[in-house]
């Protein structure tokens, strides 16, 4: 028989350049924020911290976010939007994930949701993607001898410094605890994307 692929779910990775030249000063300007900004917010998070989720306004990481927005621009072409589309930063805001702390599955709102790690040590929490496609109550699940393509219930990627990574808001996602004694600093993002100019 003819395989069909029905469906698929993209994700975009992209390795920020030269990241290391502009990584302490980015640090700086994200931990000036949390340190005027000390209360945290709770949502997917479990411990650690969530900042207020306006960190796009910070003038000196526009640069970041206007990357992120480039990218963001490539994306539409690949999802086929028309050419005229404006891209544009929603809300972003900083996640610090101590020891222990991690994420609970959840969906963000939006077109295009994604996060930069900006500090991450190894074995800080693996972001986790979940297939909504796959039921893990599926009867013969047992008898997969190799989770493939149709058959995963997910995937997981490490965090890796100066990453970037973007998917579509709809996709479940959850970050695995930290294990590492050092916190993980990392930048989400929510993108909206209009046919009116704002």
């Amino acid at each position: 028989m003819n395989l069909v692929r029905l469906f698929s779910t993209p994700v975009w990775q992209e390795e920020f350049p030269n990241f290391l030249e502009v990584k302490d000063e980015w640090l700086t300007h994200v931990r000036k924020y949390i340190e005027d900004n000390p209360e945290s917010i709770v949502s997917s998070n479990v411990g650690g911290y969530h900042s207020p989720q306006y960190l796009h306004t910070v003038p000196e990481l526009r640069g970041l976010f206007n990357y992120i927005c480039l990218q963001a621009k490539d994306i539409c072409n690949d999802l086929g939007f028309k050419d005229d589309v404006f891209v544009y930063i929603k809300e972003s805001w900083a996640n610090v994930s101590s020891k222990s702390s991690y994420h609970k599955e959840h969906v963000h709102g939006e077109v295009l949701s994604g996060v930069f790690y900006i500090k991450a040590p190894y074995e800080s929490g693996r972001l986790n993607f979940i297939n909504s496609g796959m039921n893990k109550l599926w009867d013969v699940n047992h008898l997969i001898k190799e989770k493939n393509y149709f058959t995963a219930e997910g995937m997981s990627v490490d965090p890796v410094e100066g990453f970037l990574f973007i998917w579509p808001s709809y996709l479940p996602h959850s970050v695995d605890q930290n294990n590492h004694d050092e916190e993980r600093i990392s930048i989400s993002f929510n993108i909206s994307i209009t046919d009116e100019e704002l």
